[in-house]
């Protein structure tokens, strides 16, 4: 059945098994480096996390699995799909470091869904359902999957006690044991106090790097867009910091002032590269900061620092769009475009403001992707 409507992805598009070959390696910027070298030639299917919506099907959150390779009969048509027997605000994915099993989550109900994507990549299989997150650690709104060697870091938004934005990171083994969790600092370091707020996760091996950003919590995410943006209380609590963590320790050693709620994280990996790069949601503010010695720090602004602006020039290997390029208190981060044009970013929100989040028949909330495709 064609389902004729726009579904919200909630990492976008992950691809999954790898076949023969073709020449070239598919790009996986958007996950761990841990498992960047698994990724060779052409991949078979496109496994996709999606929103249950009322009235269509069960209702529920959904994987559903597309036919990618160009030779097969079926292809770019839905051949498997799993319900999970609710709706919890599906949102984002990631693999294990092996690429075996997909950890996927909703951001309502904190639930987490195991799904064997290696066994048989056509037809995967939901292997574990992991509902203690919230009594294990406070946390709650788990929203990224980033995998380690044998371990899944996830990034939460919320907590349990107060449904704000203070929060922290759990580490579960693969098999979906809990092992530890870390809070987001809310004191001070370094003469800049952190916000307890969390969001995504980047990490740098060679640098023993790993950096958080940070957003806002359910008693925002869960609402309207239209009723934040009104309510000036609930404008008032949102991230403005990164931090920088020792990987192998796990302890905060930065932070870093950065305004306007910065979202999404890529690190430059290849050898010799300092920086690392991050879009911000509520400003389309520019800033560049130079390493030691290469001269006078610059600031710039592209002029346009509405709030709907900036939230949906951000996304997952979208590109250089309202980014942030951060170094201002940590030598790691030099600036890799000092300058870009207000009308590109202009432009850029023109784009992105293109994939009709309304026509989910509902107002968007904060947390809903830009992307959007038909499944069917």
């Amino acid at each position: 059945m064609r389902i004729d409507r726009r579904l919200i992805l909630g990492l976008g598009i992950a691809v999954i098994m790898s076949v023969a070959a073709i020449g070239s390696y598919a790009d996986e910027t958007c996950n761990s480096p841990y498992m960047s070298g698994l990724i060779k030639g052409q991949e078979d299917f496109v496994h996709v996390w999606t929103l249950g919506v009322p009235g269509l099907g069960d209702g529920s959150d959904k994987l559903v699995t597309i036919d990618a390779n160009p030779a097969s009969k079926t292809y770019g048509k839905v051949i498997h799909k799993i319900s999970v027997g609710g709706r919890g605000e599906a949102h984002h994915m990631g693999f294990t470091d092996d690429r075996k099993y997909l950890w996927a989550g909703g951001l309502d109900d904190s639930k987490i869904y195991v799904f064997d994507v290696g066994t048989n990549p056509s037809h995967p299989k939901l292997v574990k359902t992991i509902d203690d997150l919230p009594a294990k650690t406070g946390y709650a709104g788990p929203h990224t999957y980033y995998a380690l060697p044998g371990r899944m870091l996830i990034g939460n938004l919320s907590n349990v006690a107060d449904k704000g934005g203070v929060t922290g990171m759990a580490v579960y083994n693969n098999k979906g044991g809990f092992v530890a969790k870390y809070d987001m600092p809310a004191s001070t370091i370094k003469q800049i106090k952190g916000d307890g707020y969390g969001y995504d996760i980047a990490v740098n091996p060679a640098k023993n790097a790993l950096l958080t950003s940070s957003f806002t919590g359910w008693n925002n995410f869960m609402r309207d867009l239209g009723e934040v943006v009104k309510d000036p209380e609930a404008m008032k609590h949102f991230g403005g910091t990164m931090v920088m963590w020792n990987l192998k320790t796990m302890e905060p050693e930065q932070i870093l002032a950065v305004p306007g709620a910065p979202l999404e994280i890529r690190w430059a990996l290849p050898e010799g590269q300092n920086w690392a790069i991050t879009a911000a949601a509520l400003t389309s503010a520019r800033r560049s900061r130079p390493l030691a010695g290469e001269g006078r720090r610059r600031d710039r602004r592209s002029g346009e620092d509405s709030f709907a602006g900036g939230y949906f020039d951000h996304g997952r290997c979208e590109g250089f769009v309202g980014e942030h390029l951060h170094g201002r208190h940590h030598a790691l981060f030099r600036s890799h475009r000092p300058r870009a044009s207000a009308a590109n970013l202009r432009q850029a929100h023109r784009r992105t403001g293109e994939h009709g989040v309304a026509e989910l028949g509902r107002a968007p909330r904060l947390h809903d992707l830009e992307l959007a495709v038909k499944v069917g």
